[in-house]
């Protein structure tokens, strides 16, 4: 199926696409995905680690056989889920019209994510290398980085020609603003005063 279809599966009548694109794939991993191989690491070494002890002080061989099987079990579970994460992120397409912010991760419904726009909704900004960066639609969490923040809300990451399309996000929050909202009040909500 083209996500061209899947895509139009998810608009409402009168929705308009304005800018559909994939996040990239630089070599950096995002967050979860460097936890998974910190995880991965440590599990590994502790498998080295519980063999090499296992000959040094000759240890039960059942002990063995279980303290590997778990570690092994759970270094092959983490691998799993990295290899799952690598692939959500290949398959990914983030679309923005003109009422909404969507994630697409495939043809099923529970693979879509969206957040309704407004003239309030916060929108935080990050540019990188390459005109590349990330739009995230809510506030940030205190512990992110700078090449990959996390958001508690919703986000964009790693997209090609983040100006642009920031620059869009802020044309379509200007044109919703209710006649009854001054300017300075939406310049105040955006943090700006």
């Amino acid at each position: 199926m083209k996500i061209a279809d899947v895509i139009a599966g998810v608009l409402h009548q009168g929705e308009n696409v304005l800018w559909i694109g994939q996040p990239g794939f630089s070599l950096a991993p995002s967050p979860s995905e460097r936890i998974k191989l910190l995880a991965l690491f440590f599990l590994t070494a502790a498998l080295i680690v519980t063999i090499a002890a296992h000959r040094r002080f000759e240890g039960s061989p059942y002990v063995l056989a279980f303290v590997v099987a778990l570690l092994g079990v759970a270094a092959l579970s983490h691998l799993f889920a990295l290899r799952r994460s690598i692939r959500r992120r290949s398959n990914m397409v983030y679309c923005l019209t003109n009422e909404r912010a969507l994630i697409v991760e495939g043809a099923e419904p529970n693979s879509r994510a969206w957040l309704r726009l407004s003239y309030d909704t916060p929108v935080a900004v990050t540019r990188t290398r390459g005109g590349r960066g990330h739009i995230a639609f809510g506030r940030k969490y205190d512990f992110d980085t700078e090449e990959w923040p996390i958001f508690r809300g919703f986000a964009f990451y790693d997209i090609r020609d983040v100006e642009r399309v920031a620059h869009l996000v802020e044309r379509l929050q200007d044109g919703m603003v209710p006649p009854h909202v001054i300017p300075g009040v939406q310049a105040m909500a955006r943090g700006e005063r």
